[in-house]
């Protein structure tokens, strides 16, 4: 796999400054759902591997959510047979689907998509037990 992407790197077509400042968020903005879906859909080789790569890098970023709140925004199979080609297209099928949402943070529609394609089970409530109050005395 790892030789598979170096060789993809070194003779993808080069990018031009211009493409690259295109696609490059400002130090502090998110990309946008619109700059990740171009990249997503690009002829070049380059900006469809940053793609795969910035959707795995968020699902994974969102996914350790788990660790420190009770309700996390999704829930991935525990057999992990899920691809990164899967997730990014349950990413972009999400955005492509949703184009009135395009310019919101990327990581956001992200998990947007992957909570509508892996909802967690929610638990049930609890049945309240009704206690039996005893009648008050008389007086």
């Amino acid at each position: 796999m790892k030789r598979m992407l170096a060789f993809a790197i070194l003779f993808a077509p080069p990018a031009t400054a211009q493409e690259i400042r295109r696609y490059s968020p400002a130090s502090i903005n998110l990309m946008t759902g619109n700059q990740l879906y171009e990249q997503c859909n690009s002829e070049n080789q380059f900006f469809r591997i940053s793609c795969r790569s910035y959707i795995s890098g968020a699902v994974d970023a969102l996914n350790q959510w788990r660790v420190f709140i009770d309700n996390p925004p999704f829930c991935l199979p525990p057999d992990t047979s899920i691809t990164l080609d899967q997730l990014r297209d349950i990413a972009i099928d999400y955005i492509a689907r949703n184009p009135a949402t395009r310019n919101q943070p990327a990581p956001f529609l992200i998990g947007t998509a992957m909570s509508t394609a892996f909802p967690c089970p929610r638990p049930t409530p609890k049945p309240v037990q009704r206690r039996d109050t005893p009648a008050a005395p008389r007086r």
